[in-house]
């Protein structure tokens, strides 16, 4: 039974090992997303980097616009209008 607890014990050493070097792995790559190891990187990496993030200015952008513009002309539902229009328009 002893041995037992021993293995499962030692595979889970291994695991929570495995699973910290995939996380140290995945964060060493996407730190430079978050201005982390920059002078690390290529002249070409800096440029892809910074194209990403132009393209993500970009959308943010346009959606803000969207936005802006829906809350000052919010779309026009049937409920929307008085009883009067309702009327006319039939």
């Amino acid at each position: 039974m002893a041995e037992g607890k021993e293995f499962i014990g030692s595979a889970s050493v291994q695991c929570i090992h495995t699973h910290e070097v995939s996380l140290k792995e995945e964060m060493t790559k996407h730190a430079p997303l978050y201005g982390v190891g920059l002078e690390d990187l290529s002249l070409k990496e800096l440029e892809t980097l910074s194209k990403i993030h132009e393209d993500g200015l970009k959308d943010i952008h346009a959606l803000q616009q969207q936005k802006h513009n829906l809350g000052a002309n919010p779309p026009m539902s049937p409920n929307t209008f008085s009883n009067s229009h309702r009327h006319a328009l039939q």
